[in-house]
């Protein structure tokens, strides 16, 4: 899985890499640890993306969201506890 996560890092956007590293993480497949050595090995121009996968993502859709977030520069919470809902949302404080 570390070469197919390298791989997704030199060949793909910023969103498919973050979004295949999230679901490595969220889903058990690798671990914080492992995913920082992959990204030790990537090419300079991709490291910053590490701060991108979250094991927290619980669909893609979610993932999507959470990136353009960050991409925006809009602060947010991820998986934050709404009472009376029966999931986690990603709390976000957008002024228009």
């Amino acid at each position: 899985l570390d070469d197919a996560l390298l791989a997704v890092l030199v060949e793909e956007t910023c969103e498919v890499a973050g979004a295949g590293c999230s679901a490595a993480l969220r889903h058990g497949k690798t671990t914080a640890a492992r995913l920082d050595a992959v990204f030790a090995r990537a090419p300079d121009r991709v490291r910053d993306w590490r701060r991108l996968a979250s094991a927290l993502d619980d669909s893609h859709g979610e993932t999507l969201v959470r990136l353009r977030f960050i991409d925006a520069d809009i602060p947010f919470r991820q998986q934050v506890h709404v009472p009376g809902a029966k999931r986690s949302q990603i709390e976000s404080r957008c002024s228009t």
